[in-house]
């Protein structure tokens, strides 16, 4: 080892802190020479994880811990949901935060996100719906029955702000019968269905959508049996529409998830920034787990709906501290192993004035196949003018904010705007078209309330409305007890009521003028109803099995008996 020592000249460092800016604002700056110490710990928490709230508009609420943050915490809720405050002040300690459901569907979740800065706290919440309230809308109708091919009632003046309830009573038992009621209130809460011999489903401007199924058999309705089947649309005041045949219930969807017809608008409202119905896609959607994909999305139509062909879905995508992981985007998917049928479409129609000029711009990117083809555009297509319509390619698997002035015609009702995914060939490598932030700005139409019906030869019983709310048909249960009981010991006093079946058909001797009869499966499942029942009436039977049929009169006297099939 080399013992060479090394001189030289002790240089004292000074002591100094400070700092080098370029450009940036410093609100302060200081330091602490006598020790090392922590910050006091900004706090984001919540007293709970989880709320449960029972009832439509019922409330809870949790307290918020926001010690020592340094701006104000924003709060926000998911779809159905509303709260308040929508924002908590710097500086406060405690704050408490109410939730209200409001949201008419059954069951439901959610969550509120409170944010400050880069904090995130989250609060999931869980709901239940108020049952609709029942009445009988058979009585004393607005039509008592016919054939007439068309019929329209005006709505009285409001916006619909407690709903409305529809029902009608019609036999549609041969392919040439079909049925087509439909009601609109001035805030566009409305809709128009179809009702044929084997279907029942919605209309999407004037396109037929995929019918509504059958809850009580998988699927079918078997409008074939020659007998009437009563028919009732429920619509909430928070745009969700409650579905019932023979007093089962079939299916609850969103007036917004349909476009209304281009007849209903009349007139010029006033310009608006956004005409779109949930334009950046935050709004309420439905994944279906037997197609494997998202079938619904409010105020969007889905086509087609085959995950083999194409899929989408509705996910979550961060693009900066404001646009975090709760932001949604719309993100269309080809089928990889499947050269496919048809482009995926999912569009929105907006009802828009004639002469004016709208403009329209979307964030999109993707779209593109692995040799640079560029299979992804938005669209826009005047539906009463077929040739006015212009494709804005998607250039980009960046996103880019892409736009266009689009100017209707003298003629022009409603354009269709869409986020279009072309198909390609087996194996194709494509990136997702992925679509934000959408924006129509222009002339809003005015829609006049009114309810009616179209009609090809169908037989109708009745067709009534109710203004003053939505209502569920009321019709007579049996619980699994009072089933077991009626399988036991069936009522055969003298002078009852007597059935006979033949043929599969039901039908019944000595029932009370006005009376109801339902009919149950041993499950206690309804299989039929028909009210104001006629002797010798005949009610189709689903199968061969054991039945529990129940005849009552007015609220109070009830007859059941047993049938065997």
């Amino acid at each position: 080892m080399d013992d060479t020592k090394l001189t030289g000249v002790a240089r004292e460092v000074d002591p100094q802190i400070g700092f080098e800016n370029e450009g940036a604002d410093v609100e302060y700056f200081a330091y602490d020479l006598t020790g090392a110490y922590a910050p006091a710990m900004a706090s984001l928490t919540a007293s709970t994880d989880k709320l449960t709230i029972d009832g439509t508009g019922a409330s809870a609420s949790f307290t918020v811990n926001a010690a020592d943050l340094t701006g104000d915490i924003s709060v926000s809720c998911t779809y159905g949901l509303e709260v308040s405050p929508a924002t908590i002040p710097d500086g406060t300690a405690s704050a408490e935060v109410t939730v209200t459901n409001a949201s008419n569907l059954a069951s439901a979740s959610g969550e509120v996100i409170l944010r400050s800065g880069d904090k995130r706290c989250y609060v999931e919440v869980e709901t239940t719906g108020t049952p609709l309230e029942t009445k009988d809308l058979s009585a004393s109708p607005a039509y008592t029955g016919g054939t007439d091919s068309e019929k329209n009632y005006t709505l009285a003046a409001g916006d619909g702000s407690e709903g409305y309830t529809l029902e009608f009573r019609a036999k549609t038992d041969t392919e040439a019968k079909l049925f087509y009621p439909y009601a609109v209130t001035s805030d566009g809460n409305g809709f128009k269905v179809y009702v044929g011999s084997s279907s029942l489903g919605f209309y999407n401007s004037t396109t037929k959508k995929d019918g509504l199924s059958n809850p009580s058999n998988g699927g079918t309705f078997y409008n074939t049996d020659g007998l009437y089947h009563t028919y009732r649309f429920a619509v909430c005041p928070d745009r969700h529409v409650f579905v019932y045949r023979d007093g089962i219930a079939i299916d609850t969807l969103r007036t917004d998830y349909f476009a209304g017809q281009p007849e209903w608008r009349t007139e010029n409202g006033d310009v608006e920034e956004n005409l779109f119905i949930n334009p950046d896609f935050e709004g309420e959607w439905h994944y279906s787990s037997s197609r494997g994909i998202v079938d619904l999305i409010e105020g969007w139509d889905v086509s087609p709906y085959d995950q083999w062909n194409s899929y989408q879905e509705i996910s979550a995508e961060e693009r900066s501290n404001e646009v975090d992981q709760d932001n949604h985007v719309l993100e269309v998917h080809r089928y990889m192993w499947e050269a496919g049928y048809s482009a995926a479409e999912i569009s929105q129609t907006v009802d828009v004035a004639p002469s004016e000029v709208y403009s329209f711009s979307a964030l999109a990117k993707g779209g593109i196949k692995s040799d640079g083809t560029q299979l992804g555009s938005l669209r826009i297509q005047d539906l009463q003018n077929s040739d006015n319509k212009v494709t804005i390619p998607v250039t980009s698997d960046d996103y880019q904010t892409y736009a266009y002035d689009f100017e209707t015609l003298a003629n022009t009702k409603q354009i269709r705007v869409t986020c279009y995914l072309e198909r390609d060939a087996w194996g194709a490598s494509i990136t997702a078209l992925k679509v934000d932030d959408t924006r129509l700005t222009g002339y809003s139409r005015l829609r006049q309330q009114q309810i009616g019906f179209e009609n090809e030869g169908a037989d109708v019983a009745y067709f009534n409305f109710d203004e003053s709310g939505a209502y569920a048909p009321a019709f007579p249960s049996l619980t699994a007890d009072e089933v077991k009981s009626i399988e036991e010991t069936p009522s055969r006093e003298t002078g009852s009521v007597q059935a006979t079946v033949a043929g599969g058909m039901l039908t019944l001797s000595g029932v009370e003028d006005g009376a109801t009869v339902a009919v149950y499966s041993m499950n206690g499942t309804q299989v039929a109803r028909v009210p104001h029942y006629s002797d010798g009436t005949g009610i189709a039977l689903p199968g061969r099995g054991l039945y529990v049929v129940l005849v009552q009169v007015g609220d109070q006297r009830r007859e059941t008996l047993k049938v065997i099939y």
